[in-house]
Formats: structure tokens, sequence, C-alpha cells
């Protein structure tokens, strides 16, 4: 029996002896702090719409707006009914019924204000966002998006292209270019500045004829290689790409009428588009020489002045100067690489 009762003091002692270097060798535990981000509360005190835009896109920014918020996970829109519901609150009580005054009586944390205009197939938003103590804060947003979607060929389809344009012009004026990216894959969204397709230059020092350097096709050929760069281009998510239609009435806006998609872009026709806040663009050149024929397109920068600076460029060779096909293919693929395009 005291054998039996030493034993087990012994293993108690023991037990205990463990479990004190065991606690001295575990590594103490770091609580996470709990991380609950506050959503913020949106209202829209105007939605301005240009002439060329039609009346009833007004009433659909009530719901484009809700979506963004609610996409972002990071925002609420307050809606135009609870919003003229306050309106008419204060009206009645003989209050000032001002954009503060509503915020304010809705607890909004973000007033915003929109205009919303159209250019051929581009629909543009300006985005105005006030905040901070008594909404002193501004800061403004810029979204555009290709009108591509109609009905019978005839009626343009505006909501995809008016919540992604919101959603852009949203995130710019938030300085927030990762507001969507949790969102689901249709309406993960990023801003992106507006870019258009500028002439490709045909170079030819051997004067052999062919059909891509024929000088009577050349013009042809030249809008052919504008129209592929644009096609590939649009899947960027990363620009707004203008259509060929959207940057010929930009130019015939500032009577620049004729503009040769076979030559590089002029510093007038630059200019022009700099003047309509399109700041990138693609252009590039086709040279032909004894040893080979060579396509190169660039990405580049417009400055005011209309000069270009290049931000990076691709090359590939044509083997073939007979083969409208094989350059459809090369400008689909150097235009991918260009704007890193995956898919």
């Amino acid at each position: 029996m005291k054998k039996t009762l030493t034993y087990l003091i012994v293993f108690i002692i023991s037990l205990g002896v463990m479990n004190a270097t065991y606690q001295r060798k575990k590594k103490p535990v770091k609580k996470k702090k709990a991380t609950i981000e506050t959503i913020k509360r949106v209202v829209v005190a105007s939605v301005q719409l240009g002439d060329n835009v039609p009346s009833t896109l007004e009433r659909k920014v009530d719901a484009a707006i809700g979506l963004a918020c609610f996409a972002s996970n990071r925002y609420s829109s307050i809606s135009f009914a609870m919003r003229d519901s306050v309106v008419k609150k204060l009206q009645n009580e003989g209050k000032d019924a001002s954009a503060l005054e509503v915020a304010t009586e809705l607890k909004a944390d973000r007033i915003v204000f929109l205009q919303i205009n159209r250019i051929a197939n581009i629909l543009r938003v300006e985005l105005a966002v006030n905040s901070g103590d008594k909404f002193a804060q501004t800061s403004k947003g810029e979204g555009y998006s290709l009108l591509k979607y109609h009905q019978n060929d005839t009626s343009i389809i505006y909501d995809p292209s008016l919540l992604e344009a919101i959603q852009r012009a949203f995130a710019a004026a938030e300085k927030d270019s990762m507001m969507f990216a949790a969102a689901e894959k249709d309406m993960r969204v990023f801003p992106a500045p507006p870019l258009a397709i500028v002439g490709i230059e045909f170079k030819d020092s051997l004067k052999i004829i062919s059909k891509l350097f024929d000088l009577k096709s050349q013009p042809v050929n030249g809008y052919d290689a504008v129209l592929t760069i644009f096609q590939a281009a649009k899947e960027s998510t990363k620009y707004a790409v203008f259509d060929m239609d959207t940057r010929d009435t930009i130019y015939a806006l500032e009577n620049l009428v004729y503009v040769e998609n076979n030559q590089a872009p002029s510093v007038v026709e630059l200019k022009v588009l700099t003047k309509f806040g399109i700041y990138h663009c693609i252009t590039g050149s086709l040279s032909r020489t004894e040893e080979s024929t060579v396509l190169t397109l660039q990405l580049c920068t417009i400055s005011t002045n209309g000069a270009l600076t290049k931000i990076r460029a691709e090359r590939a060779i044509i083997s073939d100067e007979d083969n409208i096909s094989e350059l459809r293919q090369s400008l689909t693929r150097l235009t991918r690489k260009l704007l890193k395009i995956n898919g």
C-alpha cells in the first residue's frame, strides 16, 4: 500500500512537472481581432442626362447603383423611393430639403451626383462623390462602356453598359481599383481608361504587287486591320475600347472627316482624341523588306500635344503577303498579348 502510494505521488509530481514544461514550451495563441467593416450608405442626389441619352435611363440608375453597391460588398444604396420620401417629409415640415440635409436625415456616408452621356456606341458616366465631415470632400471618376447589346438590331439595351460604366466611375472616384475584384465574374469590373485603335502604317520598300501592299487595296486592308484589332481588344477588362464608328464620330465632330487607316496617326488626329478624354491607343506598322514582312503593334499613351509614348510592343512575321487571313490571325494574337487578354 505504501509502495503504491509512493508511486502515485511520484506520478502526480511528474505529471505536474511535465505539464509545467509543456506550458513553458507552448507558444501563446494570438487572438484574432474581429474586423467588421462598416457598410457605407450611398444616396444619389441627382442624375443629369445628355441630349442623346433616353430619359428612361434615369429610372434605371436606381437599380444600377443598387447592384454596384451590392457587388462591392462595402456599400449600400439608398433607394430613390426612400430618398424622395425623406425629401417630401422635410418639405412638409417646412425644412430645407437640400442634398446635404436629405443625406444627413438618411444617415448616408456618400452623396453621389451622376452625369450620363453617349458618343455613338460608347456610354460615358461621370460620377462625383461627396464624403467626410459635412460631405466637404469631393472626388470624381469617369466610366466608359461599349453599347454592344441590341434588341431587334435597332433598339439599344442600355442596362449592362450603364451598370459597367457606373461601376468603373464609382471605383475611380473612390480610388479603389479593386472595389469589385471579389464580385461575381459578370460584375468583376475595374477602372478602365478609354482606348482607341488608330492607323496601322503600311511600309513597302519592294513595290512588288501583293494583296496586302497593293496601293489600291491598302485603305481597305488598313480598315480591316483596325477592325480586327478592335474585335480582339474589346474583350479587355483593363481598357474601355472605342469602336471605329465612335472614333470616326469624334473625328467628324472636330471636322476631321477622312482618316486613312493604313497611315500612321497624325498629330491633329491624336490631339482630337485627347480632347475627348482618350489618352491611350493601339497603333503599329506592317513593313516589307527583302528579308521579311514584319507586323508591329504598340500600346501607347497620347499626350495633349499629340505625341505618342510607347508602353509596350509586340511583333510577328507575316510569311505570305497575299494571305489576308494570316494577317488577321497575327493581329488578333498580338492584340491579345499587348492588352494581356487571357483565354
